[in-house]
C-alpha cells in the first residue's frame, strides 16, 4: 500500500459517515452539443428526420451526428441560401425551407440584426 493510500481512505470514511463521498472530477462531454448528441447515439437514438429549424450557417455537429437521416433544414432568413446549399450538397439525403413561425398565418416581416445572429420576427430597441 502506498504512503497516500491510507489517508485516502481514512478521509473516505470519514466522509461516508456523513453520507459523502470524493470522486475524481471528470469533464462532462455532454456540456456541447456534439457530445449531447453522442450521448443520444451511445443510448440508442437513431432518428429517420433530423429537422434543424434556425439553420442560419447550419448546426455540423447535428449533421455529422446522424448522416443517414434525412434532413429538414428551416431557415427564416433569404441569406442564408448559400450556406443551406452548401449543406444540402454536403448531407445524403437534405431539403430547406424559407419559412418562419408565426401564431396567424400569412407574410412577416423580420428584423434582421447586422450580424443576422438574433433575427427575429420582434423589433429589438436599439441601445445607445
Amino acid at each position: 500500500m502506498s504512503s497516500t493510500t491510507i489517508p485516502k481512505r481514512l478521509i473516505q470514511k470519514f466522509l461516508h459517515n456523513f453520507g459523502l463521498e470524493i470522486r475524481r472530477k471528470q469533464v462532462t462531454p455532454r456540456a456541447s452539443m456534439r457530445g449531447c448528441l453522442q450521448q443520444a447515439i451511445k443510448i440508442g437514438l437513431q432518428p429517420e428526420t433530423v429537422i434543424d429549424v434556425g439553420v442560419g450557417r447550419g448546426t455540423p455537429s447535428l449533421y455529422e451526428s446522424f448522416p443517414n437521416a434525412k434532413h429538414l433544414l428551416i431557415e427564416s432568413l433569404s441569406e442564408n441560401i448559400p450556406d443551406l446549399e452548401h449543406w444540402k450538397s454536403q448531407l445524403k439525403e437534405a431539403e430547406y425551407f424559407i419559412a418562419a413561425a408565426n401564431s396567424t398565418p400569412g407574410e412577416v416581416v423580420i428584423n434582421v440584426h447586422p450580424d443576422s445572429v438574433g433575427s427575429s420576427l420582434y423589433l429589438r430597441k436599439r441601445r445607445l
